[in-house]
């Protein structure tokens, strides 16, 4: 499974939320989010499925769901603290954080995955 797949669509959505200056615009970006949260779920439970003992399935799965909707319930007091910080309350530039922040952990994860090969590869040799 590739791990970029579910956030690559999302990138684009809130590129184009950000952008978006009609109706249909908006729709296309809304509708790519839904589409990045529907693929993003089930791909992170078939990831952890994989990834924990068969004896640990259980509380892995409640962990991360209730990782997910921990983030859903923070989400709105986040953009409110950005709101306040940035003092520019438009949705544009909401979304437009919200795009440089997945680009960003985007690529964190991508150097922690490639940082955890490579100390794997010198043990095993």
């Amino acid at each position: 499974m590739n791990a970029t797949v579910p956030s690559i669509d999302r990138r684009l959505a809130y590129l184009i939320l950000g952008h978006a200056y009609s109706f249909v615009a908006v729709a296309i970006g809304a509708f790519l989010v839904g589409m990045g949260n529907g693929l993003l779920t089930p791909y992170t439970l078939a990831l952890t499925a994989n990834k924990v003992r068969p004896e640990q399935k259980d509380v892995a799965f409640g962990l991360v769901t209730a990782g997910i909707h921990i983030g859903l319930l923070c989400s709105p007091f986040l953009q409110a603290l950005i709101v306040t910080v940035s003092y520019n309350a438009s949705y544009r530039y909401l979304y437009m954080v919200s795009a440089v922040c997945l680009v960003v952990f985007a690529f964190l994860s991508l150097f922690f995955k490639c940082k955890e090969q490579v100390q794997a590869a010198s043990v095993s040799l």
